[in-house]
């Protein structure tokens, strides 16, 4: 059969056999060709991560490891000078070790060939060994908010601990404790650093996108300094629902959808964390709305209803300027209502001492903290926050019910902030010491701090839930005088708006009727 494959066909009989032959043999060249198979092997890689054991920098650390593309699927942890440390494990597979001796220089091996070692991704060079050190004084000194609180995600069904069959799921360091959820700072938006350093000293969790530049650390407390601790390492203290494009450090893990840079990691020779690439399973939603509940409950108009017992604290603002807050001693939940916060405004708290939590709901659609403090006794609360100082901040919560516009600059909130509902958050220089939530676009330049400490007021005593706020109950008539009018006749139609609660007032309540066809309007 004669083929030109792409070349001129000649029909001179005594060429035609030459040219035959010769497509031909490009023809089986070719085929030989597509036959030889292209092999293609995914990198053998893996991440391990230190953790602290305890409070202090003994003579050991805990590691957290997880490797892939194991060439016999299976792979194994060797300890150079001692021998395997455990094994096999399964690609994928995450495991951890307690007691390694610092000092040690680690290896993932494949298991069936030990000369196959794993690269750590995670490691600022990568690398095929892993060193356990502690060079940074005060590494394990480490705080973490409660488990099972009001702000677990987990524990209040928002999101998924980490296990083999939820990897998305929040990982918490050591395998076998709780995965917290509960987070310094929780922004269901986007959070954009747009210069300066600064710091959220415990964990973030950022439905949006998260983007920042150099100088900026997660995790990493200042214990000698503002008693502020470290995020636990290898815990997840960074996530992030979007894209993630930063440029600083993290202290722990990086849990992320999308990337276009990923931080390095701080506080150890080594790694504090690991990298995880998956759409975190939290339902941002639902743990928005929740967070919307509890501000709603607490607020002026509804914590009575929420909580079965509270005491009003006295406010004192005859100098705007400088409002006194007084618990007057009282023990329980003391709340305080405050008609707005705006600028050079100094707050100071006293008799608090017996109170078991503080409320302080701010009203007002702006929020703005500049030029002012916050005094406990008539002593303005500076670091280190320790003693009175922290169980104040521990036990205080800033409701902020209604902002929309929320601006910090140069101020120090002490205590933890709750504030679902803003859209617009501008935080330059300053600190908020305790937790944060925010709503919407939540922008950071100067040297802003978020300084790990948690909420830790008991308000086991309140229930939140849709059935216990009081809600406006509008209803709505309409009469005519004469039900069958003539031609000509004069009618008055009367429309009767009431509000059938009789807890909660109804405002800036408009009723619109329309005119029906075929009358013409004289008055109102």
């Amino acid at each position: 059969m004669e083929r030109t494959l792409g070349l001129e066909y000649k029909y001179n009989t005594l060429m035609k056999n030459l040219i035959v032959r010769e497509l031909k043999f490009v023809f089986a060249f070719m085929m030989a060709f597509a036959l030889v198979p292209v092999m293609a092997f995914a990198q053998f890689e893996a991440q391990m991560a230190q953790f602290c054991e305890g409070p202090l920098e003994g003579d050991a650390t805990g590691i957290l490891v997880v490797a892939e593309n194991a060439p016999s699927g299976e792979w194994e942890v060797f300890r150079i000078g001692v021998g395997v440390l455990g094994g096999p494990f399964d690609n994928g597979e995450y495991v951890q070790f307690s007691g390694v001796p610092l000092g040690s220089f680690l290896q993932v091996r494949d298991a069936a060939n030990s000369m196959e070692l794993a690269v750590f991704t995670n490691l600022p060079t990568p690398d095929n060994t892993f060193i356990t050190q502690f060079p940074v004084t005060g590494a394990c000194q480490e705080r973490e908010c409660d488990v099972n609180d009001l702000f677990d995600l987990v524990e209040q069904g928002f999101a998924g601990g980490f296990s083999s069959t939820n990897s998305g799921g929040i990982l918490f360091g050591d395998l076998s404790l709780p995965h917290n959820a509960s987070f310094n700072a929780l922004i269901f938006g986007n959070f954009t650093n747009t210069g300066g350093g600064g710091s959220i000293q415990g964990r973030i969790a950022v439905e949006g996108n998260f983007n920042s530049g150099s100088g900026f650390t997660i995790g990493e407390g200042n214990p000698s300094v503002t008693n502020s601790l470290n995020s636990k390492m290898a815990s997840d203290n960074l996530i992030v629902g979007g894209n993630l494009d930063f440029s600083g450090g993290v202290r722990g893990n990086v849990l992320y959808n999308t990337e276009t840079n990923l931080p390095g990691f701080i506080s150890v020779g080594s790694a504090s964390g690991i990298y995880r690439n998956i759409n975190p399973d939290i339902d941002w939603t639902a743990a928005r709305e929740y967070f919307e509940l509890i501000s709603t409950s607490l607020s002026p108009s509804n914590i009575e209803n929420s909580c079965a017992v509270v005491n009003s604290g006295i406010v004192d603002d005859s100098d705007i300027n400088n409002v006194e807050l007084d618990a007057d001693n009282q023990s329980g939940i003391v709340v305080f209502a405050l008609s707005s916060v705006s600028a050079l405004q100094s707050f100071n708290f006293i008799n608090t001492s017996n109170a078991e939590a503080i409320i302080v709901n701010v009203g007002g659609s702006t929020t703005t903290f500049t030029g002012g403090s916050i005094s406990l006794d008539g002593v303005t609360i500076n670091s280190p926050y320790s003693g009175v100082n922290q169980d104040f901040i521990e036990k205080t919560l800033w409701n902020f019910y209604e902002t929309i516009t929320f601006n910090l600059n140069g101020y120090g909130v002490m205590g933890s902030v709750l504030a679902p509902l803003t859209t617009d958050v501008e935080l330059i220089g300053g600190d908020i010491v305790g937790q944060a939530i925010f709503s919407g676009e939540v922008t950071k330049s100067g040297g802003f701090d978020i300084l790990n400490f948690c909420f830790n007021g008991d308000l086991d005593i309140c229930e939140f839930e849709e059935a216990d706020l009081a809600e406006v109950d509008l209803a709505v008539t309409k009469t005519i005088n004469i039900p069958e009018p003539f031609e000509g006749d004069t009618i008055i139609f009367t429309v009767t708006a009431q509000n059938l609660s009789d807890i909660e007032d109804a405002e800036g309540v408009q009723v619109l009727d329309q005119l029906p066809s075929g009358y013409t309007f004289i008055s109102a």
